[in-house]
């Protein structure tokens, strides 16, 4: 029996309609659901990204610290072997300024002593 319904439709038309309609809310919403989905991966990748970036920028920042103590180290130690080849030099100065005066002192002696033996004799 087929039953006629005010707008014209029987009821498998009718039930057509319903399932169509179910069929676009279900492809809207699995639409909706993936739109969500890449969005998220999107952010995701962003945010990968974006630390990412933030790392190396900070390894960066930390390289060139590392490499400005490295300098500054090297600097400190040139400074200090300058420091050191000048102490040297200025110890080898002072020993052979001792020496001369040493030889000087020596030579002064003899010549007093010497000077005395003569008026001695």
């Amino acid at each position: 029996m087929k039953v006629d319904y005010p707008d014209g439709m029987d009821a498998a038309e009718i039930s057509r309609l319903i399932k169509k309609r179910e069929e676009d809310i279900l492809k809207k919403n699995r639409s909706k659901i993936a739109e969500i989905r890449k969005r998220e991966e999107d952010m995701a990748k962003k945010k990968k990204m974006e630390e990412e970036k933030r790392i190396k920028a900070l390894r960066d920042q930390f390289r060139k610290k590392m490499e400005a103590e490295k300098k500054k180290r090297e600097e400190a130690e040139s400074v200090v072997n300058k420091l050191e080849e000048e102490e040297m030099r200025l110890i080898e100065v002072l020993r052979k300024t001792q020496q001369v005066q040493a030889n000087a002192y020596e030579g002064l002696k003899e010549t007093i002593v010497g000077g005395e033996e003569k008026k001695e004799e």
